[in-house]
């Protein structure tokens, strides 16, 4: 190896090493100086971890309102809408959606109406028409019928047996012919109904589409379901993430404004899949507003999702970025301050327990041998370093837990220096 690579590890050993200098003092580790590296102290206690993550605070409890849903409209304009921050009293106006189609519809559905009642009608008076001639056709033929049988007497010497079969024939003729008749008017009596309905269905129908643009009328205006502020949360809407806004393009059931409870807040943030094993429901957390940086508020962690989400699917971000996954975790922040609005950003810091009531020291401490068995240089008395094998167990970005190998007080070394035996290897290179 020359000596610019032999200058090069020198340098990364001296870089990790200020950075665990700057890292481990604001956890109370003493350091020492001896010959060779700085040496901290093992020590026995709860394992803490602290992650920092961004997020943005939400109220507890909120009234939704979603885009009114309408039969056959899958898209719905924003002809106005509340400014952020507005404050509103029950059955104020909210929001309003351009309903000049819906006029035109309605309108078009009243002419519609007009001309089904009238064929109704029409249909009717004809069917009323048609039913007297049939009733008449009946009376004709009960006269005709009484008429032939007059004729037939039997035994009579005033006609002929021939005319006397005539008067019977013309009696059997009659006799079909009213029957006939009676079924052209029962006939008639069903095709009336039928007919009747299908008119009817008509003026129905129409009246129902008259109906149906006059509740979208009434829909396209939007009144305040309560008293309180007007937020409008950063959601999806008709598939494109943002704020709503005039002339705004959404479909029926988006979520466009909440109505938020201002007496409880908590805090949401999205964190990498690797980082959910150091965050733990009841964590304590330390949150500061970016409006506010200097005040610290307490909280503690409520919710771990166990699935991710894309930020694509969170956010609507069509580039590289939005295929990233993350988890999401929700704040309990304790305690009320009027400063707290929906959609704050912030900075929260977690304290996670990695182990209790351990044995750890820095994670930069424990190296790995050619067999991967984890050992650590430890101070002897004398001041020079023994290299021992350790047993760690659960570790964090910072800590890590040592089962067995150590005892408490007892100091290791956190920077790599090169032994005689590496020197001697280089050299040969």
């Amino acid at each position: 190896m020359n000596s610019c690579s032999k200058g090069y590890r020198r340098f990364l050993s001296l870089l990790c090493l200020c950075c665990s200098v700057i890292l481990l003092s604001g956890f109370g580790f003493g350091f020492d100086e001896p010959k060779e590296g700085f040496f901290v102290p093992v020590k026995f206690g709860d394992c803490l971890e602290k992650t920092v993550y961004y997020g943005e605070t939400q109220a507890k409890e909120t009234i939704s309102i979603h885009a009114p849903e309408m039969k056959g409209e899958y898209y719905l304009t924003v002809k106005e809408v509340l400014e952020d921050g507005a404050q509103v009293k029950k059955g104020d106006q909210i929001i309003e959606f351009d309903s000049s189609s819906f006029y035109k519809e309605l309108e078009s559905a009243k002419n519609a109406l007009e001309v089904a009642k009238a064929d109704f009608e029409k249909t009717l008076f004809d069917l009323k028409n048609r039913m007297i001639e049939l009733d008449l056709d009946v009376q004709r033929k009960e006269l005709e019928l009484a008429k032939a049988k007059v004729m037939v007497v039997e035994n009579s010497t005033i006609i002929s047996k021939i005319d006397l079969e005539k008067s019977k024939l013309t009696v059997k003729m009659a006799e079909m012919e009213l029957k006939q008749a009676q079924i052209s008017r029962q006939d008639f009596e069903n095709e009336k109904k039928v007919s009747l309905v299908v008119k009817e269905l008509q003026v129905k129908e129409a009246e129902r589409k008259m109906e149906d643009q006059q509740v979208k009328i009434s829909s396209a205006i939007v009144l305040s379901p309560g008293d309180g502020m007007i937020f409008k949360p950063f959601v999806r809407l008709n598939n494109e993430k943002g704020k709503v806004e005039k002339n705004k393009v959404v479909s029926p059931g988006d979520k466009l404004l909440e109505i938020p409870d201002l007496a409880s807040f908590q805090g949401i943030i999205y964190i990498n899949p690797s980082d959910t094993k150091f965050v733990q429901v009841q964590d304590r957390v330390s949150l500061f507003l970016t409006a506010q940086p200097d005040h610290e508020f307490k909280g503690f962690v409520t919710t771990k999702e166990n699935y991710q989400v894309t930020r694509n699917e969170r956010l609507g971000k069509n580039d590289p970025e939005g295929t990233l996954e993350e988890n999401k975790i929700v704040i309990e922040i304790t305690g009320h301050d009027p400063i707290f609005r929906p959609g704050m950003s912030f900075r929260a810091e977690i304290v996670s327990v990695i182990a209790s009531q351990c044995l750890y020291i820095p994670v930069i401490a424990v190296q790995k041998d050619e067999q991967e068995k984890s050992f650590v240089w430890v101070k002897k008395t004398d001041g020079s370093s023994e290299k021992r094998t350790v047993s760690p167990g659960r570790s964090g970005i910072t800590f890590i837990e040592i089962v067995s190998g150590l005892a408490k007080d007892e100091l290791v070394r956190l920077d790599v220096v090169i032994g005689k035996e590496e020197e001697n290897e280089e050299l040969k290179d």
